[in-house]
């Protein structure tokens, strides 16, 4: 996978995997807590979910794309980065 997005294959995986299930994931978790301590009935669990987790996939799809295309290259060039770190 490029992380630049330059293929279809590449932003597939990002908005399955960025954009759909670490929100999802974050999304029922973290309303599930809510619930669980009491901050919000149990009545507001769905409500609290469908709010948390469509306002984290478009803020994902809004500005995840922009910085991985803009923002790898110079990454990229430092000496953090590691080629073939994920492979």
């Amino acid at each position: 996978m490029n992380l630049r997005l330059r293929k279809r294959r590449d932003v597939a995986c990002f908005f399955v995997f960025a954009a759909f299930l670490n929100n999802l994931r974050g999304a029922s978790w973290d309303s599930y807590m809510l619930a669980i301590n009491g901050i919000i009935p149990y009545e507001e669990l769905f409500l609290a979910f469908e709010g948390w987790f469509t306002e984290n996939v478009i803020a994902t799809i809004m500005i995840v794309p922009f910085l991985l295309r803009c923002v790898t290259p110079y990454i990229q060039q430092t000496e953090s980065y590691v080629e073939s770190y994920w492979k």
